[in-house]
């Protein structure tokens, strides 16, 4: 668990005898703070956590013990909830388990050793939760990286359209206030990773605008199923494999359906169509700008909402002064602005793409084997959010609001 979250507490109740003897008990035990009410034990939740263990009164004005536990459930679920009161009956013991959804329920007048007891193993518990997130946002980073690296070794132009994709996204849910963009994010990032299954020429055909027959076509139209079963096997994400499945899916009566009314999933799905339509059109040799044009009107069958919050983009305006590299001077994170091929013409690496340590050793193989075409034209690295880059905060407990 990082070195810099501490595992506290907080002690809840409106007797200011009984939080000056918990003052007096505890505080060579206990990292803790307390509370005299509910409202004010909300706030400081907010404010000063995080925090790890609330303990907390049943009986106190305005807000009962119970109903402070069960808020304290909805916003910090993470945060193991002990009922300390002297009202034992069985009904506000049931409640207690029910609706405030508590770990220990304590009855007054309760020992100070027992507090401790159940205040430390609520500790244990939450350090205990904390280090498999941690561990389990490690491993999803990771794997993401690995795939989204094995995707554009196999496909190196896919590479360049996640990272128009990434941004278009990223672009939307902070204009239309999104909760939990990591999981956009994710989407986005992996949103052509179906396209494993598909082969070179194919890709290139629709990169290039061409039709494709009926095999290819539906070839095709069923990558973005094939990406969402290989996540759906990673643990936390069912809502970015959902959004990946819908990509294709025509709206129907969700094109004019209030965004409030639709689930995430939905709300994924609706911005990564759009941001499809647009990237095919960008790659066919339109500008941004008349990308967004030809989908103006109902009749283009996507969501205006979204439509509407990628008008402030302007992925255009990034302008960056490219100059040629040798392979002694290739570094990760450097961004190309040209092809990398071997000498046998193989393509490498394309325009747009950024050096990742995979893709790095590939083109360190190809320099030891049959050779390059050199030099290679870089640019200055992209900062972060114009990246393909998992942020660092992208997890199942991140959010990007």
């Amino acid at each position: 668990m990082s070195e810099d979250i501490k595992a506290r507490v907080l002690f809840v109740d409106d007797d200011p005898n009984i939080l000056d003897s918990f003052r007096r008990t505890f505080r060579a035990h206990l990292d803790f703070d307390t509370a005299d009410c509910g409202q004010t034990a909300l706030v400081m939740l907010r404010e000063q956590g995080p925090y790890a263990v609330v303990v907390s009164d049943q009986r106190m004005p305005q807000m009962t013990g119970i109903a402070l536990l069960r808020e304290v459930h909805k916003a910090f679920p993470d945060i193991v909830r002990i009922m300390l009161t002297g009202n034992a009956d069985q009904q506000t013991a049931i409640e207690a388990v029910n609706n405030g959804h508590i770990h220990r329920f304590l009855t007054k007048p309760c020992p100070p050793a027992t507090i401790l007891n159940a205040v430390q193993e609520g500790l244990r518990i939450w350090t205990r939760q904390q280090t498999e997130r941690e561990l389990l946002e490690q491993t999803l980073a990771g794997s993401l990286r690995v795939m989204t690296e094995v995707l554009a070794t196999i496909h190196p132009a896919t590479a360049d359209q996640n990272q128009r994709m990434l941004r278009m996204m990223r672009h939307v849910v902070k204009t239309l206030h999104l909760s939990n963009g990591w999981q956009y994010d994710i989407a986005a990032m992996l949103s052509q990773i179906g396209c494993i299954a598909l082969d070179a020429d194919l890709l290139a055909r629709v990169n290039a605008g061409y039709e494709l027959g009926k095999e290819d076509e539906g070839l095709f139209q069923a990558h973005p199923e094939v990406g969402a079963r290989l996540i759906r096997h990673l643990p936390r994400l069912d809502t970015a494999a959902a959004m990946i499945a819908l990509q294709f899916t025509p709206l129907g009566e969700k094109l004019d359906k209030p965004l409030a009314d639709l689930s995430p999933a939905e709300i994924g799905g609706h911005i990564l169509q759009v941001a499809v339509r647009v990237d095919q059109a960008m790659r066919r040799g339109s500008s941004y700008k008349a990308a967004l044009e030809t989908l103006k009107g109902r009749a283009a069958g996507v969501r205006q909402d979204v439509l509407s919050a990628l008008h402030g983009l302007g992925l255009e305006s990034v302008v960056l002064e490219s100059k040629p590299v040798r392979m002694r001077d290739l570094r990760i994170g450097q961004l190309l602005a040209d092809d990398i091929q071997a000498s046998n013409g193989i393509t490498l690496a394309v325009k747009g793409q950024i050096i990742s340590d995979l893709m790095l050793e590939r083109i360190r193989a190809f320099d030891r084997g049959v050779g390059l075409r050199e030099p290679f034209l870089i640019m200055v690295p992209l900062a972060d959010e114009q990246t393909g880059d998992l942020p660092a905060d992208a997890g199942p407990g991140a959010k990007r609001d």
